[in-house]
């Protein structure tokens, strides 16, 4: 690695989503973010070429490329993996595949401006949260189900104390013990039955609807800092469903059962 943690150039992309987030940090803090919606295919390559524009950078100058590696949509995670891949394998780079759950929960803690989502230049901080805190971030899934998982907060270190998992509202597990703040695209869908089953768990729900490539950046940075980053070809989606894709009559069929 040519540079220093503290001058590290890295790009990020969150595309788990029908929004599509991509980041830059340069001298190791994030200077733009870009959010545009979808479809991701026809605008991630402009957004990229526009971040590094506005840093007068190019590819050349990135340490690391990171991306949110699902469970989420599966064609935007496959995009969001082939770019980061197809630019680290050109230039020879670290790749960090980061859990979208977790970019969630980072999200959720820390401080993001969303006033203005569609603002090539929105301000967004890389540093991790300094606070504690206990996140339930769960994002629709489609089919009458949802992703869910519990991270924990102290200080400036995580820890998944819900593993990553899929399930009907009706039966996510529920954590024994503690208060937490439920956010993501789930809560939209199922309030209701999400909060009749987390019930005195739940302390309240956050905003936070999407996982942003900001939070995709910073947990990057942490993971290049603890020597995480990997070869290109080893940086993976995270399906959580056993079957990708269903036909349209099995897709019938599994809503009809439920």
């Amino acid at each position: 690695m040519s540079a220093s943690l503290t001058s590290f150039n890295i790009l990020a992309f969150e595309t788990s989503t029908e929004r599509l987030s991509v980041a830059l940090a340069i001298d190791g803090r994030v200077r733009v973010e870009h959010f545009a919606d979808a479809p991701h295919s026809e605008r991630i390559l402009h957004v990229v070429r526009t971040l590094l524009d506005s840093a007068g950078a190019t590819t050349t100058a990135l340490h690391g490329v990171a991306f949110g590696a699902g469970p989420g949509a599966f064609t935007g995670v496959r995009l969001g993996c082939g770019v980061a891949q197809g630019i680290a394998l050109a230039h020879d780079l670290p790749v960090v595949a980061v859990n979208s759950l977790h970019a969630l929960a980072q999200s959720c803690v820390t401080a993001t401006n969303e006033s203005s989502p569609s603002s090539p230049s929105s301000p967004w901080s890389a540093a991790s949260a300094s606070s504690d805190a206990a996140v339930l971030a769960i994002s629709d899934a489609r089919l009458h189900e949802v992703y869910y998982a519990g991270w924990e907060l102290a200080g400036d270190t995580w820890r998944e104390s819900l593993p990553t998992a899929l399930a009907r509202p009706a039966e996510i597990a529920v954590p024994r013990a503690g208060q937490w703040i439920g956010c993501g695209s789930g809560f939209g869908l199922y309030r209701d039955t999400l909060c009749a089953r987390l019930g005195p768990r739940l302390a309240g729900i956050a905003d936070t609807t999407h996982p942003h490539a900001g939070a995709v950046l910073a947990l990057a940075l942490a993971a290049l800092r603890r020597g995480e980053g990997v070869a290109p070809e080893h940086a993976l989606p995270i399906y959580v469903r056993d079957k990708v894709a269903l036909t349209s009559a099995e897709r019938a069929a599994k809503v009809a059962a439920q």
